[in-house]
């Protein structure tokens, strides 16, 4: 995959203040996509979900960006992952949108 990272939204940093999206308001989970921070409300969110919040074109690849050698895996459409920071891999989920 290549290592570019850009498309609308990818600037902003987390929601404006707003309540996070993707469920009710209470304890929100941290993620990083295109370099930029998000919170969201539940603790999976789905490829489609992703590109939605960065607001990312359809026809881009999501991949999750994990330490050490080899390839990110791609995120599909509609594979959740999970954003608890114990969830493998550990740490703060970070993310990718990428034209394939």
């Amino acid at each position: 995959m290549s290592e570019q990272e850009h498309g609308p939204g990818g600037g902003n940093q987390g929601n404006g203040g707003n309540p996070a999206p993707g469920g009710s308001q209470g304890h929100t989970f941290d993620l990083i996509v295109n370099r930029s921070e998000y919170k969201w409300a539940t603790e999976t969110i789905t490829g489609a979900q992703i590109k939605q919040l960065a607001g990312s074109p359809q026809d881009w690849v999501v991949n999750q960006i994990v330490p050490g050698p080899g390839e990110d895996p791609e995120i599909g459409e509609n594979q959740s992952v999970h954003l608890e920071e114990k969830a493998p891999p550990p740490g703060r989920k970070r993310r990718r949108s990428s034209i394939c």
